[in-house]
């Protein structure tokens, strides 16, 4: 039994779930004692967490719980219960409901350290009690859990790395100190193992990706989600994870002039590789909405009127609908059907005063007067042109949407 033991030992350190979990079931399936069954079931336990199956791992350790008190007991048993517990509540579809689960974790975390000050694995202890730190909205509690990470002892090889993603995240999304967070991850990836999870690299590539445009270096934007993109198409069975790719490296494209028919290549490769969704979706809505700005840039307007209709379907409560409306009026005058672009304008202001919305774009009616203009509806065109200027600034707009204003009213 030893040998198949250390045969299982050897094959986790190879990151090999599959065949580990195939060595445990033969094992298990022979005439063994008490005691080689709940060695096994350890071992079980840690395939099943590393496969993302918390309760599956949780009820072989209540099993160890029931027929050997003591091996329950050991720090390192305990690390695995509160592994699989702390997992289970960042799985579960209820989220906060689950807060206990959380909390269970935390606590069993804290009397590993409090009751084995010097233990083996206390860096990674740190690292976790960091993470439900920020999911209690605790930052300086969490910064602080992961720099003590940084100087415990751990058996985790990924750790040094683990702790720089989550120090740059913080500095991104709460601190929104760009740099910082840039020189964080930029660790994160120098000391990251070379045979590490690639799927956790790509996603700090993209996280700089996005600082960088955030920053305004487009050029590294590029060539950063471009790396991302090429390490996720090594690994064609990660497709959510290549698709993710996909997405960032489409949207910084479309950020630059000149690179719109690249941003659209991989945001079409995007939408052929990631699931279809059904019903309402905000990311395909947002990525129809892209597709339709750079179709709109390149004069392609039926491409482009198809991908704004697209984003409202995919999202009708659209945060922006009048701007996607405005231009599919848009997209409807630049082909010259300047009764569907007048019709569409319309729609859009009658639905913003039924909604109580407050239009405070001065170009809508100003291209619903050009449009109402074109159909020599002079009378409207000139009402529309006066609403234009109630909200346009004083500059050499105002002045152009008055002279048509005028000439409108002349006509009328």
């Amino acid at each position: 039994m030893q040998e198949h033991l250390q045969s299982i030992a050897d094959v986790l350190e190879k990151r090999d779930l599959k065949k580990a979990e195939i060595l445990i079931a033969r094992a298990l399936k022979q005439t063994i004692g008490i005691d080689e069954k709940n060695a096994l079931l350890i071992y079980r336990a840690r395939v099943r967490l590393a496969s993302s199956r918390p309760d599956e791992a949780i009820h072989d350790l209540d099993t160890i719980q029931l027929t050997d008190p003591r091996l329950f007991g050991l720090s390192t048993t305990q690390q695995l219960l509160a592994d699989a517990l702390f997992m289970r509540y960042e799985v579960s579809p209820t989220g906060f409901l689950d807060r206990d689960i959380l909390n269970k974790a935390r606590d069993i975390y804290q009397a590993i350290l409090l009751n084995y000050p010097n233990y083996e694995d206390s860096g990674w202890i740190h690292y976790q009690l960091g993470r439900i730190k920020v999911s209690h909205i605790q930052i300086d509690a969490a910064v602080d859990y992961f720099q003590k990470a940084l100087l415990q002892p751990t058996r985790v090889r990924t750790l040094t790395s683990l702790c720089y993603e989550r120090l740059g995240f913080i500095a991104y999304y709460e601190e929104r100190d760009l740099p910082k967070a840039r020189g964080l991850l930029n660790r994160a990836i120098d000391t990251y193992p070379i045979d590490g999870d690639t799927s956790f690299l790509i996603q700090i590539y993209l996280l700089l990706a996005r600082i960088q445009k955030g920053i305004g270096d487009y050029e590294s934007a590029i060539k950063i989600a471009e790396s991302g993109v090429n390490l996720a198409s090594q690994h064609a069975s990660q497709r959510h994870v290549l698709a993710e790719a996909l997405l960032m490296h489409g949207e910084v494209l479309a950020e630059i002039h000149g690179q719109e028919r690249r941003a659209i290549l991989q945001l079409k490769t995007f939408m052929e590789i990631a699931r279809r969704p059904v019903g309402i979706d905000v990311t395909w809505s947002r990525v129809n909405e892209l597709l339709g700005n750079l179709h709109f840039r390149l004069g392609l307007y039926e491409e482009a009127l198809a991908a704004f209709y697209a984003a409202l379907q995919h999202n009708p409560d659209h945060p922006w609908n009048l701007q996607l409306s405005y231009q599919i009026g848009c997209c409807h005058y630049q082909m010259k059907d300047y009764r569907k672009a007048a019709d569409a304008l319309q729609r859009l202001v009658t639905a913003a005063a039924t909604e109580h919305q407050t239009i405070d774009d001065y170009r809508i009616f100003d291209l619903l007067g050009n449009a109402l203009f074109a159909l020599q509806q002079f009378s409207a065109a000139a009402e529309a042109y006066r609403q234009a200027l109630e909200i346009a600034p004083p500059h050499k707009a105002a002045m152009t949407i008055k002279s048509y204003h005028d000439l409108a009213v002349g006509l009328s």
